[in-house]
């Protein structure tokens, strides 16, 4: 599997941030959730709780992307004229948060029981695997949160020769706007995700 792109990802998060602070005239109100409170998405079916979780640590991340609530339409509403697919597909959504970190500076074993406990925490919580691979230490788990055969939430994990990758999308998603989102933010496991979607049981 190619690795996931996430030096691509950070620099258009970082262009939309940009562009959204813009289109919003740079007045953005302080979020309730700031003084204390969770973001209200806190609560939807496809919240995965990464923090609470652990899988990995603030001081080991690389990459750590959170587009959320006001932000996403802001940022859908900047991009609109130039990527209108991405524009709707974000715009519906709830928040999409990525974290990445290297390796070389992390205890693979201690990070294999966390991803296990991830995957038992999702499946005990009514997520659909939809693809499981391991082969020789590295594995990918991506996992969907159906409610009347409607995706409301992604969950991924990826532990490969190189890097760890923590992905969640949290709000509602069909299969051909994964591909587009998977294509606009460079993570190719989303493409994995439609590609290998036959109705077969994924491998334990």
């Amino acid at each position: 599997m190619p690795p996931f792109d996430h030096r691509r990802l950070a620099e258009r998060a970082g262009r939309w941030l940009v562009a959204g602070l813009l289109a919003a005239g740079l007045l953005i109100p302080s979020p309730a959730w700031a003084k204390g409170s969770k973001p209200d998405w806190h609560d939807h079916p496809g919240f995965f709780p990464l923090d609470k979780l652990g899988i990995l640590e603030r001081k080991d991340l690389t990459v750590e992307i959170n587009l959320q609530g006001a932000m996403l339409r802001m940022v859908a509403k900047a991009v609109r004229a130039t990527e209108p697919e991405f524009a709707g597909v974000i715009e519906d959504l709830r928040a999409v948060r990525v974290q990445v970190a290297e390796v070389e500076e992390l205890d693979l074993e201690a990070i294999g029981r966390r991803v296990a406990t991830a995957s038992e925490w999702l499946e005990s919580n009514d997520w659909q695997a939809v693809v499981r691979t391991r082969d020789q230490g590295e594995q990918t788990h991506i996992y969907t949160r159906d409610i009347d055969d409607e995706i409301h939430g992604m969950a991924i994990l990826v532990v490969d020769a190189s890097e760890v990758v923590v992905i969640n999308i949290v709000g509602g998603i069909d299969l051909e706007q994964v591909v587009g989102l998977g294509e606009a933010l460079g993570i190719r496991y989303l493409t994995q995700t439609h590609e290998d979607q036959t109705g077969e049981e994924p491998e334990p």
